[in-house]
């Protein structure tokens, strides 16, 4: 969408669009689908909790995040963008971002842990 002109502030709901639409196709073929979206409001979550009942799939929601400000705001201005075009938004940009917090059924992973430690918890959470 970038690639063909569209600005960051038109991507948003065709991008979540465009990712239900192959999503669904996955999972009516019954592949696993990881939506790794931010889904800062509880329209956005609807959608993938509303997907997965219409596919009769599993909903498995983890939230991953950073509660440490000072590490949050670390990680956000280091970030390189390894994709042409592609620019991610600011710390300040991320501040001043329509969040509204999750209170739906999930696990929550917070990244300040090790690596291997968030990972070992994603997997007992989904059973694997």
């Amino acid at each position: 969408m970038r690639r063909n002109g569209l600005t960051p502030d038109q991507t948003g709901i065709a991008a979540y669009s465009v990712a239900h639409d192959i999503a669904a196709s996955h999972l009516r073929r019954g592949l696993t689908v990881i939506a790794d979206a931010v889904n800062p409001v509880p329209e956005a979550r609807a959608g993938w909790r509303d997907l997965a009942v219409e596919c009769a799939a599993e909903h498995v929601v983890i939230e991953v995040t950073c509660p440490d400000p000072d590490i949050h705001r670390r990680r956000v201005e280091e970030r390189v963008s390894d994709l042409p075009g592609w620019t991610y938004p600011t710390w300040e940009q991320i501040q001043q971002r329509d969040y509204r917090p999750r209170t739906d059924d999930r696990l929550v992973v917070d990244t300040t842990h090790p690596v291997d430690a968030c990972h070992d918890e994603i997997a007992r959470y989904v059973g694997r």
